[in-house]
């Protein structure tokens, strides 16, 4: 008995060091491609997100690579991208090896075209004072002064000797998603998400004010209900008879729109630090006799109770075209099918997030791509999100 639990002991030590070093050595994208996420209870797979060359993915099992899901007749692996979010991604344009691996101790990902001086002070309007950076390419810090770093990347047997401020790093890692820091640990965030059913409100639903109604699961949901309630304020819960009540303050719905209610459970693991954001998500609904159907996310409000902290994404401030309704599977707020869409998209929602991993996975949150007999077409291709 001794005997077979030390075995099973092992067998454990040995497993937790394995999934360690597969989360501490991730595999990357070799090739741009496109990630299908699992719609919930269903067979079906929407194409949430856009992944750049150089891309960290982490290998969802133990199995490694070897392990692969058939999808439409394509492989797939199941994998965490370095924003957090749980995709499938096209087995062939995985890389082989693990990043450390392949491309060695570098800590600086371009996934975006830039230009860096190639000396300290350089002008960059002067063409042979810079590098033009190429989408992908990865930067070995050589020297670090304090306030300006020295990089060092190999293209084509060439060296590539650069310059580029902390500033600017910060800048371009938090705020415009161009650089990603393989010197640290990925995911920065680990989310979970609880949709709260009991306060969504279907298409063309109007819930009056004064409406009262049963907490349906009062032991698990209640808190969840409350930070939700007390965010945005259109109810509040209150003692029942058996069990509490959800008592309306103000009317809530309108008659071509439907709204859902999220909490965001958020592990900061950089920071060490857990908090929750609450969202409330607005669609546009389309009626067809008597059959409703959402069409496109309106309005995201996303709500950080413990601090305050207010994210809006309005449609109006990226109009993905109307057409795109007939194209790909709704509701969708963003539509990602070429890089430079998400390369400015991905700008515009660091601005929003102020932080770049939270701008990556609500990106994939609200993405919806064309598929790919589609992407290339003028429609999906026209608008820039500049």
């Amino acid at each position: 008995m001794k005997c077979l639990i030390c075995l099973l002991v092992s067998l454990l030590v040995v497993g937790c060091i394995q999934l360690m070093a597969q989360e501490k050595n991730p595999y990357y994208a070799f090739e741009e491609s496109f990630a299908l996420s699992k719609v919930e209870r269903t067979n079906v797979y929407n194409i949430t997100t856009f992944i750049p060359r150089k891309f960290l993915l982490y290998i969802d099992t133990i199995a490694g690579r070897e392990f692969t899901h058939n999808i439409g007749g394509s492989e797939f692996l199941k994998v965490t991208t370095q924003d957090g979010v749980e995709v499938y991604v096209l087995e062939s344009t995985v890389s082989d090896s693990t990043f450390r691996k392949s491309i060695g101790s570098h800590e600086i990902i371009f996934n975006s075209e830039h230009i860096m001086c190639r000396q300290k002070g350089c002008s960059k309007e002067i063409d042979d004072q810079v590098w033009h950076i190429q989408r992908g390419d990865a930067f070995k810090i050589v020297e670090d002064d304090g306030t300006i770093l020295r990089l060092l990347a190999h293209r084509d047997g060439n060296k590539i000797v650069g310059f580029l401020s902390k500033s600017e790093r910060e800048e371009l890692t938090n705020k415009k998603g161009i650089v990603t820091r393989a010197d640290k640990d990925h995911p920065k965030y680990a989310i979970t998400r609880t949709e709260l059913g009991q306060l969504s409100t279907r298409c063309g639903i109007v819930v009056p004010a004064g409406t009262s109604k049963h907490l349906k699961h009062p032991e698990t949901e209640k808190e969840l209900v409350e930070l939700v309630l007390q965010a945005f304020g259109f109810a509040s819960v209150v003692d029942g008879t058996n069990v509490p009540d959800i008592v309306y303050n103000t009317d809530l719905g309108e008659a071509d729109k439907s709204i859902k209610f999220f909490v965001y459970d958020v592990e900061n693991k950089w920071e060490y630090e857990k908090f929750r954001l609450v969202a409330a998500v607005t669609y546009l609904c389309e009626r067809q006799g008597i059959i409703y159907s959402k069409e496109r996310i309106e309005f995201v409000q996303i709500i950080r109770p413990d601090n305050g902290r207010r994210y809006n994404l309005d449609f109006r401030d990226y109009w993905s075209p109307d057409t795109l309704m007939k194209l790909i599977i709704p509701p969708y707020l963003f539509s990602v099918n070429c890089y430079d869409q998400y390369t400015n998209l991905m700008n515009k929602l660091g601005n929003v997030f102020g932080d770049r991993c939270l701008a990556g996975f609500f990106l994939s949150e609200f993405n919806r791509s064309c598929g790919s007999e589609h992407r290339t077409i003028e429609r999906c291709q026209s608008y820039t999100y500049k």
